[in-house]
């Protein structure tokens, strides 16, 4: 419930500060899939303590990250965008169920740098919380204190955020990211309207 609450104060203040500031452009939705550095933490410290441990953790099962994103865009450069993830992993320590589910929301001001008829390129500033469904009591010290709370925020970047349209309305969005939950995404977009930002210069 915290997540589905903190998601909709990000999109309510997007869509304020859009409405307030400038007129909304463009929006667009996106659906996306990836990999998360949260997932490669748990890799990292699970291979840690089974290094060094006499009590073993593992991986029983996992998913991809999976996340919808909504843009507001306004002018030919800014964007502000509401973002609401999920990733399932279920690890156990010493047959005892530690779990790892995960959820994550934030609001992401982002730039284009670079935009085509059917490319853009874009940098991404991220600022949100990540909210875990497990069990860190049963991780012992020292050990314990490298693992995450039970809500942590972040403040994340996207340095390569690249959209394909190859259709007016359909395409899709590769995102690479560093210090936020979401590491690698890819996933499909829908634009609201049929119309590209205005390409400076171009045709």
């Amino acid at each position: 419930m915290k997540v589905i609450i903190s998601f909709l104060f990000c999109l309510t203040l997007s869509f304020s500060y859009a409405q307030e500031y400038n007129s909304i452009y463009n929006q667009i939705s996106k659906f996306s899939i990836g990999y998360s550095s949260e997932q490669l933490d748990h890799y990292i410290l699970k291979q840690g303590i089974n290094d060094t441990g006499a009590v073993q953790m593992g991986f029983d099962s996992w998913a991809p990250s999976a996340s919808y994103t909504h843009d507001f865009v306004f002018g030919d450069v800014i964007t502000l965008s509401a973002n609401l993830g999920f990733q399932y992993m279920n690890l156990n320590y010493g047959g005892q169920k530690y779990g790892g589910t995960f959820m994550y929301t934030s609001i992401a001001p982002s730039a284009t740098i670079f935009h085509r008829q059917f490319f853009e390129y874009y940098i991404k500033l991220k600022i949100g919380a990540s909210f875990y469904f497990h069990e860190p009591n049963l991780i012992p010290d020292p050990a314990r204190r490298f693992f995450p709370e039970k809500a942590n925020f972040f403040t994340g970047v996207t340095l390569g955020g690249f959209n394909f349209f190859p259709y007016e309305k359909l395409g899709f969005n590769i995102e690479l990211s560093v210090w936020s939950p979401e590491m690698v995404t890819a996933g499909i977009t829908y634009r609201f309207f049929s119309k590209a930002l205005k390409i400076l210069g171009g045709k």
